[in-house]
């Protein structure tokens, strides 16, 4: 006879889930299902959710037994812990059972078990990725054999990474994954911690901390021993925020297994080398991004070799998916924490500095293509596409301009796209200046006095429509003076401003003088 079955009390405060809860208790109590993986980013909650699925099961009275694997390193580790639970406290005939190893003991201890039962093996990230030889492969071996000789026990297991390679080994695997809490729930949270909190705070509440059950718990607590206003307290600590979210939620009075930074901290080091650059490059990024924006921060030239290292990340819970894959999402927590990581560990700030060189760089080369369309007459496909990454693009023309690694790049496409831009912005004209006088500036700055000749001219572009009340003459004579005080020009390395320059001081020629009026008519 088994010990009596034994689960933790429900975790405090318990909030929401009730969809992943369901679908949980549908899979263990189907006939068909073996092993249920229950996964997702540290602080999400996985154990609270496993914890209220073993309530949910032992009120439908069936026998649960919790078992925490933390700190398990080898096969050995976890026979000897499932014996602690399951091994009879009376033995009839120990000398039989002492001529068998501890697997067999084990496996026969399972075979004898009569009535239907749960194990629930929570945290097995120690024992399934301690990096030790085979050590996976004989713990799925064991969990194999044990479902094997009983087909009445369901094994429930809890990680950080996907068990996707359990597809592989058993026909009855089922996965969930635990994500963010709703906006209600989240909201609900913050409410049961925080009564006194207005509608107002909690929303900001839910938002710093991205739904995220531990974050907003290590908030709310941070809130109430404070004794001050949740708004007084937000307003601070809203200012404050300049560095990681997550180190700033932490308390060290806390155990090490409810701080957020130790959390993030043990899943970064379980990445390969590849991988961890991998997630500082990707923080610079949108919290939804394209997996060709990633390959270009990964300096992936093959989407395809960009996609397996997405997937890797992907199946450790450090980014989620959409289900056709062709966008991921990084939660804003882990991407405070990974960006952290690139700014404060110098074998890590190159590679942090290195990625947004090549995002810079993407969306200068992204603008090109788009200037190219224009040209050619496909004008409406190219707005459609420019105003989908707006920000992006403008953004990466004025610090690519900054960048001495993609200046020269950034300065000849600019010098090339005045007519696009002047199009884009033809109502609301402050972007055009804002990105032609930097990039004005910086080449002025670096002494490339070809570039600072070729931008004053594309700049002149935006004053012709005002005649001769705007500044183009001006600035045509500016780079006039320019190209001829440049002891190294010639003819071949100008001619491109001089056929401009020549292009729009006639057009301004042809204007009336209240030019402002014809256009307005």
């Amino acid at each position: 006879m088994l010990q009596k079955p034994c689960l933790p009390p429900k975790v405090p405060n318990f909030t929401g889930r009730q969809a992943e809860c369901k679908e949980i208790i549908n899979h263990v109590t189907s006939a068909s299902t073996r092993i249920v993986s229950i996964w997702g980013s540290p602080g999400f909650g996985k154990t609270s959710v496993v914890i209220a699925v073993g309530h949910a099961l032992q009120s439908q009275k069936l026998p649960v037994y919790f078992i925490s694997l933390r700190g398990l390193q080898s096969k050995a580790d976890l026979t000897s812990k499932l014996l602690s639970f399951v091994r009879p406290t009376v033995t009839a005939d120990r000398s039989s059972v002492q001529r068998l190893s501890l697997d067999d003991e084990l496996c026969q201890i399972f075979t004898d078990i009569p009535d239907r039962c749960v194990f629930i093996l929570d945290n097995a990230d120690d024992l399934l990725e301690s990096g030790l030889p085979k050590v996976k492969e004989g713990v799925v071996q064991l969990l194999e054999e044990i479902l094997r000789r009983n087909e009445k026990v369901t094994f429930v297991v809890t990680t950080r990474e996907s068990l996707e390679f359990m597809n592989l080994h058993f026909q009855g695997h089922q996965p969930t994954r635990i994500r963010p809490l709703d906006e209600a729930s989240s909201k609900s949270l913050v409410y049961e911690l925080l009564p006194n909190a207005s509608t107002s705070d909690r929303s900001r509440i839910t938002q710093i901390c991205g739904h995220v059950p531990l974050a907003i718990k290590l908030l709310c607590s941070l809130i109430s021993e404070d004794n001050a206003q949740p708004s007084h307290f937000l307003d601070d600590f809203w200012m404050s925020s300049t560095g990681s979210i997550a180190e700033m939620l932490d308390n060290p009075d806390y155990p090490t297994d409810h701080r957020l930074q130790f959390l993030f901290d043990s899943s970064f080091q379980r990445l390969s080398s590849k991988e961890k650059e991998a997630l500082v490059s990707l923080c610079i990024l949108p919290e939804t991004f394209s997996k060709e924006v990633a390959a270009a921060v990964l300096g992936e030239k093959r989407i395809f070799e960009a996609k397996k290292i997405l997937q890797s990340l992907r199946r450790k819970s450090l980014l989620d998916s959409r289900s056709t894959s062709e966008t991921f999402t990084m939660h804003k927590l882990l991407q405070s924490f990974a960006r952290e990581r690139g700014e404060q560990r110098t074998c890590m700030n190159e590679t942090l500095l290195n990625s947004k060189v090549r995002l810079r760089a993407f969306y200068v080369s992204l603008f090109e293509k788009l200037n190219q369309q224009f040209l050619t007459g496909h004008s409406m496909s190219a707005f459609v596409s420019f105003y989908e990454d707006e920000q992006n693009i403008v953004q990466s023309l004025i610090e690519g301009c900054l960048d001495s690694k993609i200046a020269e790049n950034a300065f000849n496409v600019l010098v090339k796209g005045e007519l696009f831009l002047v199009t884009l912005f033809c109502v609301e004209g402050h972007t055009f200046y804002k990105i032609y006088d930097s990039a004005i500036e910086a080449a002025k700055k670096l002494e490339a006095n070809k570039f600072y000749c070729l931008l004053l001219v594309s700049k002149a572009l935006s004053e012709v429509t005002w005649g001769a009340e705007g500044n183009t003459k001006h600035l045509l004579s500016k780079a006039k003076e320019i190209r001829e005080s440049t002891p190294e020009s010639s003819f071949s390395t100008f001619k491109e401003e001089i056929g401009k320059s020549m292009c729009y001081s006639a057009s301004v020629s042809l204007l009336p003088r209240k030019s402002g009026a014809v256009l307005n008519a």
